[in-house]
């Protein structure tokens, strides 16, 4: 039996799987959400009949740049972006997003809105 030391030192077997930390979890889900999928599972499917095709209200998704207005890297509880569709405001006179779409929208802001 090989011994290795695995997440903030925890021990365990070659070949087993065990999760030894939360903080290794919520930066796994972080590390996964990317504009490129936020774009095409969410915003594009979800909100792009009001807001990429006509810009109603001002609001424009239609590219990374203009979601980036909407958005405060890091901080998505200061980015109207997840703050609308957190409260159920948006998408408005449609079904509230999933709290899954939810997460990856908090998820993505908050490793840094990137644009992949």
């Amino acid at each position: 039996m090989v011994l290795l030391g695995i997440g903030s030192g925890a021990i365990g077997c070659l070949g087993t799987s065990q999760s030894t930390s939360s903080s290794n979890e919520s930066k796994s889900s972080t590390t996964s959400a990317t504009f490129s999928s936020i774009q095409s599972a969410i915003l594009s499917p979800k909100c792009g009949t009001c807001h990429v095709s006509q810009r109603l209200g001002g609001v424009d998704l239609s590219t990374y740049a203009a979601v980036l207005n909407y958005t405060k890297p890091g901080e998505p509880d200061s980015s109207s972006l997840y703050t609308q569709v957190k409260s159920g405001a948006m998408p408005q006179g449609g079904p509230a997003l999933s709290q899954t779409d939810q997460q990856k929208i908090s998820d993505w802001i908050k490793a840094g809105a990137k644009n992949d």
